[in-house]
């Protein structure tokens, strides 16, 4: 499983595909956030974003600044695949998309989940995030399920010993038998440069 802000697909998908030829072997699932289209390619040109081999889902949601921003998962054919439509969504807040695989080995259902937060600064949009997160977890569409989320989640996660809403988001996975595996930052100001 990989995840990938890939910051305008219609600009990098290309890189995109490059990019995944580099490993020697092929992902079962890839998620992409913050996956811009132009809006009037939004609904017409997605077909040109799929990847040979993959069941493509994504999310459509028109956004203010023009165009559409698209939460997309990927999952290998050979797997068993459908969308979570009680989980995926949509606010003014974040994009989420949810996906169960059947696990050919197994008979639990494994689900994946990537998120967005959109990039806002204020306490009330990371309040109404966690409480997004809080509803995920509570729903009974993950009940007997393994639980994978990935996403860009917009938070400084080294700073969670002292801001209070990053701890609020870290207590709400914690609650719920989850735990991140990135705890170093994945951009800094030198990466922006």
């Amino acid at each position: 499983i990989v995840h990938l802000n890939i910051r305008g697909i219609g600009t990098h998908f290309d890189d995109l595909i490059l990019y995944l030829r580099t490993f020697p072997f092929t992902f079962d699932v890839i998620c992409l956030t913050e996956a811009h289209l132009p809006a009037a390619k939004s609904y017409l040109d997605t077909d040109r974003y799929d990847i040979e081999g993959y069941t493509t889902y994504r999310t459509f949601i028109t956004i203010n600044y023009g165009g559409c921003v698209i939460t997309v998962i990927y999952v290998r054919n050979c797997l068993v695949s459908h969308i979570a439509c009680e989980l995926s969504g949509s606010n003014t807040v974040s994009d989420r998309l949810f996906v169960n695989i059947s696990i050919p080995t197994s008979s639990k259902t494994l689900l994946i989940g990537t998120y967005y937060r959109h990039n806002k600064r204020s306490k009330a949009s990371i309040v109404q995030f966690v409480d997004d997160i809080g509803t995920t977890r509570s729903s009974k569409a993950l009940k007997n399920k393994d639980v994978i989320i990935t996403g860009d989640m917009n938070l400084d996660l080294c700073n969670a010993d002292v801001d209070l809403d990053i701890e609020m988001f870290f207590n709400t996975f914690l609650c719920s038998n989850f735990e991140s595996h990135i705890n170093k930052p994945t951009r800094t100001p030198r990466t922006l440069r």
